[in-house]
């Protein structure tokens, strides 16, 4: 596993910074390992490093940093999912993911499991791309759980396009139409979900035999695996391998991108 630092907010929102070597500086330096272009972040603002196979932030900055809401004075732990406050719009998250090249293994139990959910999904789920379903998320999501669900998606993505198993083209469909939305510009952020759920019906599954699964036949009847990138199921902290899958990821990126396209849609309407 490694780690990294995702700004969730300001003006460098979307930068990712993996830890490789055992520390970084977050700032506006040039030598700081995690650049900003922020003008709210000092120039050295706070530091990132590893100790006793731990990593801690240390504050550096007048300015104040905070974790989980808390200013902090002295070195704090960080644990993975952690937001790091460097200003009112600058914020990072510490994430945890799989390293370059690496996956977790499931055991046999696991991946029978895993097995008889994939044909489940199979049977039913591809339809429901199509269908253009709109089944609600409950309990309502926050603000800050959409963004979770957008990031963790997001670097399953990265993921897969690393591995040259997801396109490209998508990736940027995926990310112009979160964009778009933030920025209140509801009917062409609508225009890129409804191109980005078109191609979803194409799209191989990553590792998957194309003529037989797509991205969008692993949707499922709910969007019970999306509930679970977003956080407010418990499961999401779960060391169960279904919600670590690829299979997991597929089902919850389709339920985002219906989700969204018909917020899109509705405030396009307005």
């Amino acid at each position: 596993m490694a780690y990294y630092l995702t700004v969730t907010g300001g003006t460098d929102e979307g930068k990712t910074f993996r830890i490789e070597a055992g520390e970084c500086l977050i700032g506006r330096s040039p030598s700081a390992q995690l650049l900003l272009r922020d003008d709210t972040v000092a120039w050295e603002h706070a530091l990132v490093k590893e100790t006793n196979g731990k990593l801690v932030l240390q504050n550096l900055s007048a300015l104040g940093t905070r974790v989980k809401g808390r200013r902090i004075t002295d070195e704090v732990r960080l644990n993975p999912n952690d937001e790091i406050q460097l200003s009112d719009r600058c914020r990072i998250i510490l994430e945890q993911r799989l390293g370059r090249g690496g996956r977790d293994a499931p055991s046999r139990l696991t991946a029978v499991l895993l097995t008889m959910l994939v044909l489940i999904v199979i049977v039913g789920g591809g339809a429901l791309l199509l269908s253009g379903s709109s089944e609600p998320l409950r309990p309502n999501p926050t603000a800050k759980q959409w963004r979770q669900a957008y990031q963790r998606i997001d670097n399953r993505l990265e993921q897969w396009s690393g591995r040259g198993t997801f396109p490209q083209e998508a990736v940027t469909l995926y990310r112009d139409g979160w964009r778009l939305e933030r920025a209140q510009n509801h009917t062409a952020a609508l225009e890129k979900w409804k191109q980005l759920r078109g191609m979803l019906l194409r799209i191989p599954l990553p590792g998957a035999d194309a003529e037989e699964r797509t991205i969008a036949q692993c949707a499922g009847p709910d969007p019970t695996a999306l509930g679970v990138v977003m956080g407010w199921n418990r499961q999401a902290s779960s060391a169960d391998f279904r919600w670590k899958s690829d299979e997991a990821f597929a089902d919850a990126l389709v339920w985002f991108v219906k989700t969204r396209e018909r917020l899109s849609a509705t405030h396009a309407e307005d």
